[in-house]
């Protein structure tokens, strides 16, 4: 890496000489102390940063050596060191894939400017289009986030200069920068599993271009038309997006059949030109990887459902964004998640009535010791049943469509162990079988 240097911030810089020292290493940062101790932080290839001090009379050279540092959680590139009351602040990208919205920005802590760090979580959620870069700076006495965003040119490489306040909370963590606008009548419609709630496309958030929706300019502003008694959002062509605010007041177990304890999302939509796609994403991340595809014929109303949404209590945001085509949005409901064949069934999405011992009534699930419940784990992303022991079994409702299936099972068993499955309608038991872990 190369130093240069200029009397002026925007021309005439003139190289002074090459940093010794420093890996093979990306978007390096120059962090400043209140002692005027100059420090120097890279990345690169998806790992930690590395960070050393630079001499004070020569920031071409560096005073010491330069070494990976500790404490980083999923740390992608583009550091930025801060400081605020004492603390040094560390935010970076992570790996959030690009199909699920791209990167988030993110942020650690240390009372030491080399760390070690604390990583603190998420400040900025995922913009729609791979990487995420970003920095923290003072400015007259108030805070503020400078990051970039793909919205006009609607392809990650091509990006544009963003900035919005950003907030401590009084501990000295960070606030999520709120870059989404505001509900509609000032309160964000309530999301529960025991209701359905339903959203009118043209009831978007406050906030303007950038915040609450984005047209491109040469579509002119967004547009909402009323045909055939229904009102709806028209023409939303290729990256053209629009956000909801909403308030989930419960998720986990469910105890009612067939439903699990995961959000159904539904949106009501339309294509003036075959070829259509959309995606949705809660707080910037796509709930699936690949485009929702719009199969309907142009001019005809198709509902689609995307189910098993994991939805957190507390506030978020629905963000739906157009990928391909020109559509139509009438509507987007949000209710209880029902478990649907063809289709997969998660395994911690039992049904949930219980098991009365003192009665001997037979709920849905065995308990698997008399002390303890249904053990559900998370192991590399994947959240599981684990810990059965003989004569442990959950059941699983769904509803399904006539027709001949295969049904697959992922499973892991120890030393050659080996489970049942049975399949039973409202008729008896049509299938039971002793299946071995291959």
């Amino acid at each position: 890496m190369f130093v240069a240097t200029s009397k002026d911030p925007a021309a005439d810089f003139k190289v002074k000489g090459f940093i010794e020292g420093i890996p093979s290493t990306i978007d390096p940062c120059v962090f400043v102390d209140d002692d005027g101790q100059p420090y120097i932080y890279t990345s690169g290839a998806g790992k930690g940063g590395w960070g050393c001090k630079l001499k004070k009379d020569d920031w071409s050279k560096l005073d010491g050596e330069m070494k990976p540092m500790s404490g980083f959680v999923d740390f992608h590139e583009a550091p930025w060191v801060f400081k605020y009351k004492g603390k040094y602040y560390m935010t970076h990208s992570d790996n959030h894939r690009s199909n699920l919205g791209g990167n988030q920005l993110v942020y650690a802590m240390s009372d030491n400017p080399l760390g070690p760090w604390k990583h603190c979580g998420v400040y900025m959620h995922p913009h729609g289009e791979e990487t995420a870069h970003g920095s923290i700076v003072q400015f007259k006495g108030k805070w503020y986030a400078f990051y970039h965003t793909a919205n006009y040119s609607g392809t990650g490489s091509l990006r544009s200069v963003c900035f919005d306040a950003i907030d401590f909370n009084p501990d000295g963590t960070l606030q999520v920068v709120r870059n989404w606008g505001t509900p509609k009548g000032g309160k964000s419609p309530e999301i529960s599993l025991t209701k359905t709630t339903k959203i009118e496309a043209e009831d978007f958030n406050n906030g303007g271009s950038h915040y609450a929706y984005y047209k491109r300019p040469a579509e002119g502003d967004i547009k909402i038309e009323t045909k055939n008694g229904a009102t709806f959002l028209s023409h939303m062509k290729r990256k053209e997006w629009v956000r909801y605010s909403i308030d989930v007041k419960e998720t986990g177990r469910y105890a009612i059949t067939k439903k699990t304890g995961r959000y159904a999302i539904t949106c009501m939509v339309s294509q003036n030109r075959s070829g259509g796609s959309f995606q949705l994403a809660i707080d910037g991340t796509f709930v699936r990887a690949d485009k929702i595809k719009v199969n309907s014929a142009t001019d005809k109303w198709e509902t689609i459902e995307i189910l098993n949404i994991e939805l957190q209590p507390g506030e978020h945001y629905i963000e739906w964004r157009s990928q391909d085509g020109d559509l139509n949005l009438d509507w987007i409901s949000i209710a209880a998640s029902v478990n649907k064949v063809p289709g997969i069934i998660e395994a911690e999405d039992y049904d949930d009535n219980g098991y009365k011992f003192k009665s001997g009534q037979m709920g849905s699930h065995k308990k698997y010791r008399r002390d303890q419940g249904v053990a559900i784990s998370a192991s590399k992303n994947i959240i599981h049943i684990s810990n059965t022991s003989n004569g442990d079994w959950l059941n699983y409702s769904f509803d399904a469509e006539a027709g001949t299936y295969d049904i697959k099972v992922y499973a892991a068993t120890p030393k050659n162990g080996r489970f049942s499955l049975s399949l039973q309608t409202e008729n008896g038991i049509r299938y039971k079988g002793i299946c071995r872990h291959s």
